[in-house]
């Protein structure tokens, strides 16, 4: 029953009403002052907008409930309806200023990030790196000597294409892969899977830390939440907030190949070299 003293309005629904209106306000003007960062006023707002069910609740609750002999006034009921409505409309206002907030972060962080295409950038990565031209390269952190780090490399259907062997010293360590398998066979351009396996002089496991990727930025995406994406082609793709470091297109880091035997080119080479060294000793008299 809704019932009203001295010309106050205390109905459960006008209450609702006044509450949300408050929290709207209130959300409205915490997204302002975090000039549209995500946190508690995009919260706020996504739960008042949840309420939208708790309003239709208390209203059918309380036609349900009214008095037959005070029925709920038309004119009030008209206005709670009304008050409501108004409740929506600026809950539609904030979400269309978080989105054009989110748009105008996206196009600066697009122009600032612009110069990372054609790049080398390098970012955390579990298990997943790009083969580029034949050109891969992973960089890991060990926090003490190993005795060996094999990094077992997969394609995409978890056939194993190569195993590399890796720099052992404790700290940061780099291992680049040309993309040839144990067999000589030159793998195509792709997105690859590694494990990284290390283990000490007693043969037990080495926890290792920072496992990062390097790769040529291709393009740049942004995102309707206002976050970039750095692309490095074939579907491959990290978060730009994430990149560590970016090196020029003609120098990035440094690194040993992992499997230099699998390459036909580095293993003729090497057989030359030691047919030339052969045929260049003198025998002893």
């Amino acid at each position: 029953m809704t019932t009203a003293v001295n010309g106050v309005d205390n109905s459960p629904l006008s209450s609702y009403i006044a509450q949300q209106q408050q929290a709207a306000a209130a959300a409205a003007a915490q997204q302002a002052a975090s000039n549209g960062q995500t946190g508690n006023g995009v919260n706020t707002l996504q739960g008042l907008t949840g309420n939208f069910s708790t309003f239709l609740k208390i209203l059918t609750t309380q036609l349900t409930n009214q008095d037959p002999t005070n029925a709920t006034d038309t004119n009030q009921f008209t206005e709670e309806l009304v008050q409501f409505s108004q409740v929506e409309q600026q809950l539609n206002t904030n979400s269309d200023l978080q989105t054009l907030i989110n748009l105008q972060k996206g196009s600066a962080g697009l122009a600032s990030a612009v110069g990372y295409i054609g790049k080398y950038a390098e970012a955390p990565t579990t298990s997943t790196f790009p083969l580029q031209s034949g050109q891969a390269e992973l960089a890991y952190t060990l926090p003490s000597a190993a005795k060996s780090v094999s990094i077992t490399v997969t394609d995409s259907t978890g056939k194993t294409v190569a195993t590399l062997s890796g720099p052992t010293a404790a700290g940061l360590n780099r291992v680049a892969w040309d993309g040839y398998t144990s067999d000589g066979t030159q793998e195509k351009d792709g997105v690859y899977n590694f494990q990284l396996t290390a283990l000490d002089a007693s043969k037990n496991p080495i926890t290792v830390t920072d496992t990062r990727m390097v790769g040529l930025v291709t393009s740049l995406q942004s995102n309707t939440d206002g976050t970039l994406n750095a692309n490095f082609g074939n579907g491959m793709s990290v978060s730009a907030s994430t990149i560590d470091a970016v090196y020029s297109s003609t120098s990035p880091p440094t690194a040993d190949l992992g499997d230099p035997t699998n390459n036909p080119a580095n293993t003729a080479s090497s057989d030359s070299s030691d047919s030339s060294t052969n045929n260049n000793t003198t025998p002893s008299s």
